[in-house]
């Protein structure tokens, strides 16, 4: 069994390799890395200052929905003298607003499945 998870290990590691490899290779880097990869959350990849700066880490971000891409935008929704998030807001209130367009392109994540 601890052979399996040392080759499973390693498996993983020369993915997240590969792929940093790939990213490097066509350009794609991230110019800040601490910020990159210790600050940097999916729903800032929206801001084309950020994707340029942290490229690499947005195109691990990315989803494969067109209209998705990062998921949720960093949003409050405010309703009953409450303020919610997406995922709270979907939670508590269900996915009736996601057929709204402005809804669904802020909350896009949370509306999905």
């Amino acid at each position: 069994m601890k052979g399996n998870t040392v080759v499973v290990c390693s498996l993983v590691l020369f993915v997240i390799l590969l792929q940093e490899s790939i990213a490097s290779h066509m350009g794609c880097v991230d110019h800040s890395v601490n910020m990159c990869q210790n600050i940097l959350q999916p729903h800032h990849c929206y801001d084309a200052r950020n994707r340029a700066i942290c490229c690499a880490t947005c195109r691990r971000f990315r989803t494969s929905d067109p209209a998705c891409p990062y998921g949720d935008r960093n949003t409050v929704i405010k309703r009953d003298h409450r303020s919610y998030t997406c995922r709270g807001y979907v939670g508590h209130f269900g996915r009736t607003r996601c057929s709204d367009f402005e809804f669904y392109r802020l909350c896009c994540g949370s509306c999905l499945p």
